[in-house]
């Protein structure tokens, strides 16, 4: 006879991620989640907000995803040069030496938070190393998972509309459909903080037959309008 509690399903993320969200949940108002998200895994799309839009989505979102994080911010080595060199440096202006200090904190800390949070690594050096993140995508959504991403051009802009985005996540579901036959649901999440909501919108998917170049414009185009709701 089995131990008890032996079938007691495993934690999704990492001690460190729930740890982190428990205490910033402590410090701040409850959002409360709206909308149903879809029976099959889907790609979730937010507002980056400098930052602020990924934290509040990571907080309060009721169901396990993978978010996509810039590769820098997932190794020691190159996290360190993000924030001395450029984070501190060129955007907040430090001296040098203080920012090699902050950078050096936090190059132990958020790698180690990317990895208990399962984040899927974003490389932009080439387009071949993005299909290494295209790849790693489509093997998560046929695991039956699903995936957040913040495709923001502007990721500072703090604003409540969503700007202009990257749409080489879209190319998502040339690579799923390719190996399953299926079109990804790609799903608009919007933060309301007046309201204290966060609202999961209706999907929009490219459409059986449809050329990607079209379907992957009016995807784009649909997203932004319902972000901006």
């Amino acid at each position: 006879m089995g131990k008890s509690g032996s079938n007691k399903e495993k934690p999704y993320y990492g001690k460190l991620f729930y740890f982190c969200r428990g205490l910033l949940r402590l410090c701040h108002k409850k959002i409360t989640v709206l909308g149903e998200k879809p029976l099959q895994p889907a790609v979730f799309i937010g507002h980056h907000q400098n930052l602020m839009g990924a934290v509040r989505a990571m907080m309060w979102l009721n169901f396990p995803l993978r978010v996509w994080i810039l590769s820098v911010f997932c190794q020691r080595e190159e996290c360190f040069q993000q924030y001395s060199d450029y984070t501190f440096t060129q955007r907040f202006g430090w001296p040098k030496v203080l920012a090699r200090a902050a950078a050096g904190v936090l190059a132990r800390f958020v790698p180690a938070l990317a990895k208990s949070l399962r984040a899927i690594p974003v490389y932009r050096t080439s387009a071949r190393d993005l299909q290494v993140t295209l790849q790693e995508s489509v093997a998560t959504l046929c695991n039956k998972e699903n995936i957040l991403i913040f495709p923001d051009i502007d990721y500072t802009n703090r604003s409540d509309r969503m700007g202009p985005m990257y749409k080489g996540f879209i190319h998502i579901d040339k690579y799923y459909h390719a190996q399953t036959g299926q079109h990804v649901d790609f799903v608009p999440l919007r933060i309301d903080l007046q309201k204290r909501e966060l609202r999961i919108g209706a999907p929009s998917r490219i459409r059986a037959g449809e050329n990607f170049i079209q379907g992957k414009d009016r995807v784009y185009l649909e997203l932004q309008k319902k972000m901006n709701f």
